[in-house]
């Protein structure tokens, strides 16, 4: 195998090809031990990048598997020179590190870590004090930043060596060589990005604003205090249950001097100490008075307050609730500080470019920040949403169904959920009436609806370890006692014993061992924590149960579905972009001539992933896989989609 290892370096502290100021100074390549070169872009006086890039390109085809750490930084720099990598096959170390220690946390993924891990070598850090001094890179002697490159370069190759050899041990290379060219796909999205409208984001703010404020002014004159501030969690809390409130206001102080006769009225800061009675809510079970003698208030609490059937305590709740959800959109749109939101991350390309984190999280989902588009609301109109507009003729998303449920049954082999998805029968619909003993007669009545929502919600925090106390306690479920909820996950696990059987199995095994494996070949390695009710070191029972269906759904099944889709659109010669995925769809801004055929590309990918997880991971599938699809001029007004001819 003819194997290739790459390294890029531009400017310090610049990483991303979208950002003013950014440039290629140079790559370094190895071929193995002995054989190293370096390609010189924009450094000085060094060779000139028209010359650069078809040298380059020559390496990149003749390769067998090409090496680097961190590949999604090496991929968008030198995509963004016209380096093509279509045909490539890639191996990231960091990623690969990743994989292997099971998502694990406390294992550094630096390539100076892995580099004494597996005691390769060391890095060359001399470079570092130049950095650190303010040098540009363009300016660093060319032999110190030669060696910085091909060092680097070269530790990849030997680490990929090391690595191999354990994922062949624990069966991990497909997953790892799957993980890598999904790399491929998140270069798209971040290199793509996405139009935000501004103009239209500004109007939502300025309503908002307005909003608050009209809220706001309701929410005083309902307690009885015009000072309050209500964004203040203290003030909250004294109005809510009673205590000392204090206040701080611009007013209107009176003055005395001897030396005047009459009093002197001024603008001041006023400061006002007294104890409200409070509305008589009554803190949530557990709730704890916090260092500063206050009850906490956050969104979660505030959704736990029983207002009753008193009108006054009902509108108190309802006003809270609408300003946490306002202050929420506004600080998507606009940032606390009006310099982090959403309407300050266009890059100078004109595009809003969110990164996406592939070696973050614990279940092996993807997460992604400045901005994080895994924040956007899962369904309906969202002003955040409708804020993202099409560089082309609309936008496009694919979702697939429910593959959280459908993970969870073929990992368990439960076969009342395999017989229930294959013969699609509404296991939420069943959950109302067999559970829960509520109404269903129809999915247009609006009562069945709620409730049909109610047991979904219900259904899919079971697979994740849901309890009879949680569901207890969560105002947004029905008001059940925490009896009535203990009979209901009753029911549940006697209807699904193969789920509850293979949960069961999976926390022994972890007690035992420490760790988990899935049929894609992805582990997951736990920590103990210490719990302090027991006085015991243990595992959280809650992500053994958690970490395998979200693994199997977003962090293996999505990336296959991605990974063939966009092998798709190169093969079609489609030039319709992938601009995000959120949760378990995928968003393109599409071109019309290409719609028809982008949607049958997306949904027969999406409904024949039994078959290909089968022919990629040597994994039987065992239920059905589904996908709506959806278009709209912007991604928060999304329309029905299914024409395929």
């Amino acid at each position: 195998m003819k194997l290739l290892s790459i390294d890029t370096e531009g400017p310090w502290g610049i990483f991303n090809p979208w950002e003013r100021g950014f440039y290629l100074s140079c790559v370094g390549l190895a071929f193995d031990e002995n054989q190293h070169k370096m390609i010189w872009f924009e450094h000085n006086k060094q060779l000139p990048t028209v010359r650069g890039i078809p040298t380059l390109q020559k390496y990149i085809d003749e390769a067998d598997l090409i090496i680097a750490h961190n590949w999604k930084y090496d991929l968008n720099s030198l995509r963004s020179y016209g380096v093509n990598f279509d045909n490539a096959k890639l191996w990231c170390t960091m990623v690969a590190e990743y994989l292997l220690n099971g998502q694990n946390k406390k294992v550094s993924l630096s390539l100076k870590d892995l580099a004494n891990r597996y005691n390769v070598g060391e890095k060359f850090m001399e470079i570092n004090d130049d950095w650190n001094k303010g040098v540009d890179t363009k300016d660093i002697v060319p032999d110190i930043l030669e060696k910085r490159v091909l060092v680097d370069a070269q530790l990849a190759l030997q680490i990929y060596e090391r690595q191999r050899d354990r994922a062949e041990t624990y069966k991990m290379v497909r997953l790892i060589e799957l993980q890598s060219e999904y790399i491929k796909v998140l270069s798209d999205i971040e290199s793509n990005g996405f139009i935000f409208d501004v103009d239209r984001a500004t109007k939502i703010i300025n309503g908002t604003n307005q909003q608050i404020e009209d809220l706001e002014s309701e929410f005083r004159e309902l307690v009885g205090e015009p000072h309050l501030n209500v964004a203040s969690p203290a003030q909250r809390s004294a109005v809510l249950y009673g205590g000392k409130l204090k206040i701080k206001y611009r007013g209107i102080k009176k003055y005395t001097y001897k030396t005047k006769p009459e009093p002197v009225y001024r603008e001041a800061w006023i400061e006002d100490e007294h104890n409200h009675p409070g509305l008589g809510f009554v803190p949530s079970r557990g709730t704890k008075l916090n260092k500063n003698g206050y009850y906490p208030t956050g969104n979660d609490y505030l959704a736990q307050l029983r207002p009753g059937k008193d009108a006054k305590r009902k509108r108190v709740v309802e006003i809270l609730l609408d300003l946490m959800h306002l202050m929420k959109l506004k600080t998507s749109l606009q940032g606390k500080d009006e310099d982090k939101g959403l309407i300050n991350h266009i890059a100078p390309d004109g595009y809003v470019h969110s990164r996406l984190n592939n070696t973050v999280t614990t279940t092996g989902r993807l997460s992604s920040s400045n901005p994080n588009q895994q924040n956007f609301p899962r369904k309906g109109t969202s002003p955040i949403k409708q804020c993202i507009i099409p560089r082309y003729d609309g936008i496009y998303q694919v979702d697939l169904s429910q593959i959280e449920w459908r993970g969870a049954a073929c990992l368990s082999h439960d076969e009342v959920m395999i017989h229930e998805i294959n013969n699609k029968i509404d296991q939420h619909a069943k959950a109302v009436t067999d559970f829960m003993e509520l109404k269903f007669t129809s999915k247009g009545d609006p009562e069945s609806e709620q409730n049909r929502q109610d047991a979904k919600v219900f259904n899919f925090r079971m697979i994740y370890g849901g309890s009879s106390y949680g569901y207890y306690k969560d105002p947004n479920m029905p008001n059940f006692s925490k009896k009535k909820w203990g009979t209901i996950v009753d029911r549940f696990h006697r209807k699904y014993t193969g789920l509850a059987k293979y949960n069961e199995d999976n926390i022994a095994h972890v007690l035992s061992h420490g760790q988990i494996q899935i049929p894609t070949g992805r582990r997951f390695v736990f920590n103990k924590f210490f719990n302090k009710k027991e006085g015991v070191e243990t595992y959280n029972e809650r992500q053994i149960k958690n970490f395998p269906v979200q693994g199997i759904a977003g962090g293996d099944v999505l990336p296959l579905m991605a990974v063939i889709i966009r092998r798709g659109l190169i093969k079609h010669g489609l030039e319709s972009k992938l601009i995000l995925t959120v949760h378990d769809s995928l968003v393109f801004d599409y071109i019309l001539s290409e719609l028809v055929q982008l949607n049958k590309l997306c949904l027969e990918t999406a409904r024949n992933l039994p078959r290909y997880i089968n022919q990629f991971f040597g994994f039987q599938w065992c239920t059905r896989i589904d996908a709506e699809s959806e278009i709209g001029t912007n991604y928060g007004d999304l329309k029905y989609y299914d024409k395929t001819k």
